[in-house]
């Protein structure tokens, strides 16, 4: 709904920045989930990457062992 706002106030002008801007956004990624209906699990999953761990994450878990350890 956002970007219909945007086309309507700005007469579609902004379809030039949001294309643009849409274009440089990151990879299209397949992922395959494989469930048992028997058991109503999922099985596998493949195809999936995780994204890196940021900086800030990492610090957190850092601190959090840390202070687990003195405990």
């Amino acid at each position: 709904m956002l970007y219909f706002y945007y086309d309507l106030f700005s007469l579609g002008m902004t379809e030039l920045v949001f294309t643009a801007v849409e274009a440089f956004q990151g990879h299209d990624e397949f992922s395959y989930i494989t469930y048992d209906r028997t058991v109503d699990r999922v099985v596998a999953i493949a195809g999936y990457r995780t994204p890196p761990v940021s900086p800030v994450l990492k610090a957190a878990q850092e601190g959090q062992a840390k202070a687990s350890a003195k405990n």
